[in-house]
């Protein structure tokens, strides 16, 4: 039997968790049963980023033990952002690479039953796999961000970093995942910044936050090098504290 590194167990676990959407959270449930509860609400929508694997497991999967983590509060990016003082929710996919229209859809229903509203925000995040054809990315975010402009609320949006080292990811060629490789002279990360202008959302470059805080000694990715550690977590979520605090857009 050959024996597993410890490295490399932790590539093929977290493996598991990549581009994974998953069931919306607990205060998204709370928000949609009585949305005149509450004010100003940040509406998160990605993959396992937003979902929250920066303690190395899905909140929503979460044992009674992980629970007791101490770090619990900086599950996801939402918790986070609840710990911090703003009411918050993990929504759900965001609809990249190949749901924009349920996506869309799922917004466009949000909005008619005013659970999305004027002077919300709506955070937009992709990091799993990609279809290696940024045109049809960037034709998606527009599809998505349309329909979150019909709310009036505020639109974010973000570029990725990653530092993948592994040939494949998730039984994938590792450029799968990565958002700076150009295909046919355009990035992932380029769709998203020329999205972003043409929807007059807020962007996040969170790549370059990323690469300047590892340049100071900051561990931002974890070893698979796409999902964020609990400090790659807390600069997304200043970025975004930082993106609502800022004048109207």
């Amino acid at each position: 039997m050959k024996l597993v590194t410890p490295f490399l167990a932790a590539l093929l676990f977290a493996g598991n968790a990549l581009g994974q959407a998953g069931p919306t959270d607990d205060a998204f449930a709370k928000v949609t049963a009585d949305r005149n509860q509450f004010g100003r609400v940040i509406f998160t929508f990605g993959d396992s980023l937003m979902r929250g694997w920066a303690l190395g497991f899905f909140p929503d999967q979460a044992t009674p033990e992980q629970r007791q983590n101490p770090q619990w509060d900086m599950r996801s990016p939402a918790s986070m952002l609840t710990a911090r003082g703003f009411m918050a929710v993990y929504a759900g996919a965001s609809g990249q690479p190949n749901r924009a229209a349920d996506a869309a859809a799922r917004i466009k229903d949000l909005v008619n039953r005013r659970i999305i509203r004027p002077g919300d925000i709506v955070v937009l995040e992709d990091a799993g796999r990609h279809d290696n054809d940024p045109l049809s990315y960037f034709d998606n975010w527009l599809q998505i961000g349309l329909a979150v402009e019909a709310s009036g609320a505020k639109l974010v949006m973000m570029t990725i970093a990653d530092n993948i080292q592994a040939p494949t990811l998730g039984g994938e060629p590792a450029d799968r995942y990565r958002y700076s490789v150009e295909f046919h002279g355009l990035s992932h990360n380029d769709a998203t910044l020329f999205a972003a202008r043409s929807l007059a959302a807020t962007l996040i470059d969170y790549k370059s936050l990323a690469q300047t805080a590892a340049a100071a000694g900051k561990t931002v990715l974890q070893e698979d090098g796409i999902h964020l550690t609990v400090d790659g977590e807390k600069i997304m979520v200043d970025a975004i504290i930082a993106a609502v605090s800022a004048g109207s857009q």
